[in-house]
């Protein structure tokens, strides 16, 4: 099984705490995602992947991490169900980072 970093696509929502409800705003984030042998996604980390985790115990470490999630930034992004989201979502994202260049 392979693996590497994506941006995932969280979209709007709403989550409660006791008895009062709370909307969240859509978002990206990094997720370690996993393929099956014929290289479809079919597994990610439940939660978003931070850059000094347990395994980055030295530099050379953390810059291999933070290559490979500058090389998510260059796949389209996928939405939780490992589907490539919409091309005018796409768009306005990418929009975003190629104003910072």
């Amino acid at each position: 099984m392979s693996w590497n970093y994506r941006v995932i696509y969280h979209p709007p929502s709403k989550y409660k705490v006791g008895e009062k409800v709370f909307d969240r705003e859509e978002y990206l984030a990094i997720h370690e995602v996993y393929y099956d042998e014929q290289g479809n996604p079919n597994s990610m980390t439940v939660d978003e992947i931070v850059t000094g985790d347990e395994g980055s115990d030295s530099l050379v470490s953390l810059k291999w991490i933070l290559e490979h999630q500058l090389e998510a930034l260059n796949k389209p992004i996928l939405n939780k169900d490992f589907q490539k989201i919409e091309k005018e979502k796409q768009d306005e994202f990418s929009k975003s980072i190629k104003t910072q260049e």
